[in-house]
């Protein structure tokens, strides 16, 4: 929890990630306070990456089919709603570059980009949104 009070849960959709994955889900650890991630169907050991990087926080594996990436996102969003003020989106391949001392600040706007690092690359993007608004 940051120091508003507000809490922050991580919003994914995978699939066979295992490759990479643990990359990502280390770099939001300082900042969430709950996760919901919506495997859709790997076959990669993936899960079990998700099961071990995460097994000291809160939150939870969700197995669902592949249907189309809005559905996919959309049920993500709506089964982390309940989890926390904000959510967090990331996708698996991507790093979260967290300066140091960093600290949230409060939270008060629809909708945040973060700077993410995806292997050579770097660039901002809309990362974490209200779960007071319906997104979907």
């Amino acid at each position: 929890m940051n120091t508003s009070g507000q809490t922050i849960c991580l919003s994914m959709i995978v699939k066979n990630e295992a490759h990479c994955i643990r990359r990502c889900l280390d770099s939001v650890r300082p900042i969430i306070d709950h996760w919901v991630i919506v495997d859709t169907g790997s076959t990669d050991g993936t899960q079990d990456v998700i099961r071990s990087a995460m097994a000291d926080l809160p939150g939870r594996l969700v197995e669902r089919p592949w249907v189309d990436f809005a559905h996919n996102r959309s049920e993500a969003l709506a089964l982390a709603r309940p989890h926390g003020t904000y959510s967090l989106i990331i996708d698996a391949d991507d790093e979260l570059v967290i300066p140091p001392g960093f600290t949230i600040p409060k939270l008060d706007i629809p909708s945040y980009s973060f700077t993410i690092s995806d292997r050579h690359t770097e660039y901002a993007r809309i990362q974490l949104v209200s779960n007071a608004l319906s997104w979907c």
